[in-house]
């Protein structure tokens, strides 16, 4: 991109799309734009003349700007759809990890996989357990945890935490979205 008065205002010299998948995290995401960047980088240098012929205008019409990510995004709202909160999670690994509440206690949630299941609980309620985690009923579907973090301590799958704690998330309790309702 040329340089202009604007962020990222200037004429388009060369682009090099990546997928983006339903997996990705932002570390991932972040670990792809590098490479990408990385390779789009030689290729201008490598190409400058002709790239610089060829510019192409920016349509500003279709842009748009991200405000700063706040820690209190992080903070799961269970009302929300399954794929919302997955990409919450997967948006928050390794800076601000997606978070909720159990029993007065914060829990980060690590991993977690959406499910079409619907159960007739409340969003937030877990709804069943199996051996490689739990299911949390959520506005239009379910979530399946995997990777939990307690207060304190390290990652951990949810196996792991209820051979520890077996009543910890039993079927039928609630996640919060605040200390004080726990």
């Amino acid at each position: 991109m040329q340089m202009d008065e604007g962020l990222d205002t200037g004429a388009i010299l060369y682009q090099q799309p990546i997928a983006i998948t339903d997996s990705d995290t932002r570390q991932s995401l972040e670990d792809n734009l590098a490479h990408a960047g990385k390779e789009a980088l030689l290729h201008t240098l490598d190409n400058l003349e002709p790239l610089m012929a060829g510019a192409i205008q920016q349509d500003n019409q279709g842009s748009t700007y991200a405000e700063k990510l706040k820690k209190t995004e992080a903070l799961i709202n269970w009302k929300s759809p399954a794929s919302t909160i997955s990409r919450t999670i997967r948006a928050g690994i390794g800076r601000f990890p997606a978070y909720t509440f159990l029993d007065g206690a914060r829990l980060r949630i690590i991993e977690a996989t959406p499910k079409a299941n619907r159960f007739e609980h409340p969003p937030g309620t877990i709804a069943e357990l199996d051996r490689n985690g739990f299911v949390v009923a959520c506005s239009n579907s379910s979530l399946h945890v995997n990777l939990v973090q307690l207060p304190g301590k390290n990652v951990a799958n949810v196996a792991q935490v209820l051979n520890a704690r077996p009543s910890l998330f039993a079927a039928g309790k609630s996640f919060t979205n605040s200390e004080a309702q726990s």
